[in-house]
């Protein structure tokens, strides 16, 4: 009986252990910074990553030091696209996002006219 109970209990303690690891999954990530023409950075800047074969995207917008960080991506190949208005339109295409791995896409806005898409 004692032998049951004592196998049971670890049967208990190695599945609770392991159920975290069913929810984990590969992800990567793309950070980079945004400055303008002159390398001043660019806070505020509204920023998508979209994953082309899927269609998900992820809004973040850059932080007062003009960084930006988008983590938990899926693998795949990504577009990423930045906004700020006064500056043209940012976009880069067929990025491809790894499991562990992270993508730096550095970006440089150009001033310029609003431009609106219909």
């Amino acid at each position: 009986m004692r032998r049951l109970l004592v196998g049971l209990t670890l049967w208990v303690f190695s599945c609770a252990a392991a159920t975290p690891a069913l929810a984990q999954q590969g992800v990567g990530e793309i950070r980079g910074r945004v400055l303008d023409e002159q390398g001043g950075v660019l806070p505020g800047v509204a920023l998508v990553a979209t994953n082309q074969d899927t269609g998900v995207f992820r809004d973040v917008t850059s932080n007062p030091d003009g960084s930006y960080f988008v983590s938990q991506l899926t693998p795949g190949t990504y577009r990423v696209t930045a906004a700020l208005s006064g500056f043209s339109r940012f976009e880069r295409h067929d990025l491809v996002v790894g499991v562990g791995r992270t993508v730096t896409v550095d970006i440089t806005l150009r001033i310029g006219a609003i431009e609106e898409t219909v």
